[in-house]
């Protein structure tokens, strides 16, 4: 891990690929003007490695998340920023490292209300084109989704519909999800269609099939791109 520097970028980064984190975090050490990386797992260990979300010093200038390659853990990690505390982190910049189209990872981010500037990448990006995105170099490299913060959606997910559809995700059935909770069927029924219905699918299948670019995503990104992120 490199040390902070006066004037440096620091940048934090979220994989839940130890061997991917790990390549990751040497590949923006070795970029100029990134004074401190730091690479944890989870949204749980960036909280513990900053301090808390509301110290500001703690901090990070750029927050990088790379999306698992299978869909529905993706999805998961998407939901867990809904209502999450690593939300409220006055970050600058959020750039999503993605295996997935562009417009489906955007409409997953506007549902759950993502207010910082986001650009959505390829996580195959070359190292010319990481230190773009994460410098926000204009204009962004070819296959870049920069994400419009008016991104066109049925209105905001609440955290009990992500919570919902997160756990639904987790192969927990919506009765499990009652006895755990103590929340009638009907109500969790209700969120579950309600979260779905807000991303303009009607099942969790369609979901899964938004995020892999088998059904189109709600329209409204500056730029879309093509399956595989370039």
């Amino acid at each position: 891990m490199k040390t902070a520097e006066e004037g440096g970028m620091s940048v934090a980064v979220v994989d839940p690929c130890a061997l991917g984190r790990f390549g990751l975090e040497r590949a923006l050490c070795s970029l100029s003007g990134v004074a401190d990386v730091r690479a944890v797992a989870d949204l749980a260990a960036l909280l513990l490695a900053t301090g808390g979300a509301d110290v500001s010093p703690g901090a990070p200038d750029v927050l990088v998340i790379r999306l698992p390659p299978d869909a529905r853990a993706a999805l998961v990690l998407l939901l867990r920023l809904c209502g999450h505390p690593v939300c409220l982190m006055p970050v600058r910049r959020l750039l999503i490292l993605s295996p997935f189209v562009g417009a489906g990872v955007s409409t997953l981010l506007a549902g759950v209300g993502r207010p910082v500037p986001v650009c959505i990448a390829s996580s195959r990006l070359s190292v010319c084109e990481l230190t773009a995105c994460i410098r926000g170099s204009s204009p962004a490299p070819e296959g870049v989704v920069l994400f419009a913060s008016d991104f066109s959606v049925r209105g905001y997910l609440s955290v009990s519909e992500c919570q919902v559809l997160r756990l639904c995700l987790e192969s927990v059935s919506l009765p499990i999800q009652a006895v755990r909770r103590c929340r009638s069927r009907k109500t969790l029924y209700a969120q579950r269609s309600a979260g779905l219905r807000k991303l303009g699918v009607t099942s969790l299948r369609d979901l899964l099939r938004m995020l892999t670019g088998q059904v189109p995503a709600v329209a409204g990104s500056r730029r879309c791109v093509s399956e595989g992120g370039k």
